[in-house]
């Protein structure tokens, strides 16, 4: 498959669940959207409250839900200020720039990490 292809395929409302859907179904691999970070290094830098956050993410694109910080927030029972703070601390020590590359760590979060 070509990633284009894949998100055609998936129909999704944005990158971010359409890349999380993709490797829920095996249509891309895990590996091969990670390249060569070393997540659980990376990971062990979160801070507890970034580790919630980064849970409720995932929890919002594995149950197809809105991934704004508003809804992450009111999910959370915390404030969008306080989400948007956190989640640009999380893109900083992860060294990712977008919704998509969070989506990826958060279904390593949820699918990989707990299970090594």
């Amino acid at each position: 498959y070509h990633i284009s292809g894949i998100l055609a395929k998936l129909k999704s409302p944005d990158l971010a669940s359409a890349v999380y859907t993709a490797l829920e179904r095996g249509y891309i691999s895990f590996d091969d959207a990670v390249g060569d970070k070393d997540l659980k290094n990376l990971y062990s830098t979160l801070s507890k409250t970034e580790e919630l956050v980064l849970w409720a993410f995932s929890d919002c694109l594995s149950e197809k839900g809105s991934i704004s910080n508003a809804s992450i927030a009111s999910k959370l029972r915390r404030s969008k200020k306080t989400i948007e703070f956190h989640r640009i601390n999380i893109n900083h020590k992860l060294g990712i720039s977008n919704k998509a590359q969070l989506a990826i760590v958060a279904y390593w979060q949820k699918n990989i990490r707990g299970k090594t």
